[in-house]
């Protein structure tokens, strides 16, 4: 068995990068690292499902996910401990509608790894740049959107 724990959810945010890359007018760079960013995210979820699945063993999903966090993972880190201690009750196969990757993030929030903890941080950010996206909200590239995409960008 490969993966499934987590319903395959790393090949549509692969999708995702790629739709946000070719579809949006960012500035050249800018466009480049936001879909590296999410393409780090998909691969960090790959690990974590196949973790998940028995396929990797425990621990190997922690190279993916420091990637994922960049050069802001302590950080991450730190304000992770501090969900340490607060549990969310949420369904694992609640990926369903505009709330996905919010869910998402709960449930990685959830987890008793630390890493996990810290990785929800980041995939909260994620999950507001696809709500704007998805929703083909025309101020997707305005001021404050690009300031949203540059902070999760850890630019």
């Amino acid at each position: 068995m490969s993966g499934g724990s987590w319903n395959y959810i790393c090949y549509e945010i692969e999708e995702i990068a790629s739709n946000i890359y070719h579809g949006q007018n960012l500035p050249d760079n800018l466009s480049d690292l936001l879909y590296q960013k999410i393409k780090e995210l998909s691969v960090a979820m790959h690990d974590i499902e196949w973790v998940d699945s028995g396929d990797y063993c425990s621990g190997e999903e922690e190279k993916a996910i420091k990637s994922f966090l960049g050069s802001g993972c302590e950080q991450y880190c730190e304000k992770a401990k501090i969900l340490e201690n607060s549990t969310i009750d949420i369904d694992l196969y609640a990926f369903e509608g505009d709330n996905r990757y919010f869910n998402l993030a709960d449930i990685l929030s959830n987890q008793e790894d630390l890493w996990r903890k810290a990785m929800s941080l980041k995939v909260r950010q994620f999950a507001e740049i696809v709500k704007n996206y998805q929703g083909q909200n025309p101020n997707f590239l305005s001021e404050f959107r690009l300031k949203e995409i540059e902070t999760f960008l850890d630019i």
